[in-house]
């Protein structure tokens, strides 16, 4: 992930329940590259993307998921995961 200096743990102010969301395979974040003031991008379940920044802000809706720079997967170890298994948006 990407290191935010005195800024605390990469996007702590998304809510627990997209957090959730993403452990259960129904969203996912990714770190995105090139796009000016967005470190991330979330995917929802019908592909829908949306810009946020290194502490989880939203910024604005993303490029479609095809044409993104995307980098690694994010989850939360923090987050309870559900024991079944749903593929992630790719």
């Amino acid at each position: 992930m990407a290191q935010n200096e005195n800024k605390g743990e990469p996007l702590m102010k998304l809510s627990n329940d997209i957090k959730n969301l993403v452990n259960n395979g129904v969203y996912s974040i990714y770190s995105v590259a090139g796009i000016a003031g967005a470190e991330y991008l979330l995917v929802t379940e019908n592909r829908k993307t949306f810009l946020l920044t290194g502490d989880g802000t939203f910024v604005g809706e993303g490029p479609s998921f095809e044409s993104a720079k995307l980098g690694h997967p994010v989850t939360f170890p923090g987050i309870p995961k559900n024991n079944s298994f749903r593929a992630n948006a790719i």
